[in-house]
């Protein structure tokens, strides 16, 4: 029964430092310290980033585009200081690079296959 309260009671001090790192991802910027949004996209435009859209969610700039190796990616940017705050990034060549493989194994145990039969 001890180990049981201690377990719940483990639980329960993790839950707050758990939901204090989902915070970090929102901004708590005031408006009048927000950089502009052309600013904004001349900044990504900067860093390579062909911008597709710049909006705003949970107080940050969200950016979604394309990275100079053509990565989509989706940003979230501090309004006042424009540094990252997080970034997704989908790495399209090694995603049809993988398909291709799968496509080329599939092919290969199928003629595997035939030649048992």
């Amino acid at each position: 029964m001890r180990h049981k309260n201690f377990a719940v009671l483990l639980c329960l001090a993790l839950l707050p430092a758990e939901a204090g790192i989902a915070a970090d991802l929102n901004c708590y910027v005031p408006m009048k310290d927000w950089q502009p949004r052309n600013v904004t996209k001349s900044a990504a435009i900067e860093r390579g980033w062909k911008v597709q859209r710049i909006k705003i969610d949970d107080g940050c700039y969200e950016i979604t585009g394309w990275d100079k190796q053509g990565n989509k990616f989706e940003a979230r940017m501090d309004p006042a200081t424009l540094e990252i705050v997080n970034i997704e990034t989908e790495n399209s060549q090694q995603d049809k690079d993988s398909e291709t493989k799968e496509n080329n194994l599939s092919a290969t145990v199928d003629l595997s296959t035939a030649d048992r039969k």
